[in-house]
């Protein structure tokens, strides 16, 4: 009996070693985008051959940059550059940060999301020359977005929404809201926060508007032509 234990034991391991060796000169499933699975479960990626584009809304500014190490909360972007239509009007080398977006004014905020599981984004934002123009870590911040003149940046987390002037810094801080939409000349704000629309004329609050929608999705607001949109 302990024979046969023993040679049932020694044919396992046998087994379990050419299964072990069979897999390891296998080529494994290659991960979209030049990425790799590191030992402790993260993504990273040592691809620089395509290069990535932010943009504004209007199509003026543009950032051309590479992507470098990439993980589960946050990515690398390196090699930058800032352009006006087709003039450069600065380089950085690296990014403190993740994610970008652009205004249409040439403002850029750039998001770092590294510190997501304490339910924070630092948010460091750049002239169109490339200065820093203010950094500050949003708590439970969950909406973000940029008049269509570009020179306002609004940032909502769940105790207020922050509207922050980004050529004079002067910052105002709203009830908090869902989602939120400027006026074309920023003069009008709209939020929406469960079932209340609250419209402000320059952040005062004029009229609050029960909807009966708990979940929209976007609003909008336009002053010329005196309309106002929910979806």
């Amino acid at each position: 009996m302990k024979i046969y234990l023993r040679s049932l034991i020694a044919i396992l391991c046998l087994l379990s070693f050419l299964i072990h060796a069979h897999v390891k000169s296998q080529d494994l499933p290659a991960i979209p985008g030049g990425k790799k699975l590191s030992f402790n479960g993260t993504f990273t990626s040592d691809d620089k051959s395509k290069p990535g584009i932010f943009q504004s809304d209007n199509k003026l500014y543009r950032m051309i940059y590479t992507i470098g190490k990439v993980t589960d909360e946050n990515k690398e972007l390196l090699d930058v550059q800032f352009l006006q239509e087709d003039e450069l009007l600065y380089e950085k080398d690296r990014l403190p940060g993740s994610d970008v977006s652009i205004s249409n004014s040439g403002y850029t905020v750039v998001y770092d999301m590294q510190n997501t599981f304490k339910a924070e984004v630092l948010i460091s934002v750049f002239s169109r020359t490339g200065d820093l123009v203010f950094r500050k870590n949003f708590k439970y911040a969950s909406v973000f977005g940029f008049s269509e003149n570009g020179n306002l940046f609004g940032a909502g987390t769940d105790k207020n929404l922050h509207i922050i002037d980004l050529t004079t810094l002067t910052k105002k801080s709203l009830t908090p809201c869902s989602k939120f939409s400027f006026s074309g000349s920023g003069s009008f704000l709209v939020t929406a926060h469960e079932d209340e629309l609250n419209i402000y004329k320059n952040y005062r609050l004029l009229h609050t508007i029960n909807t009966g929608l708990f979940y929209p999705r976007a609003v909008a607001i336009d002053e010329d032509k005196e309309l106002l949109a929910i979806t």
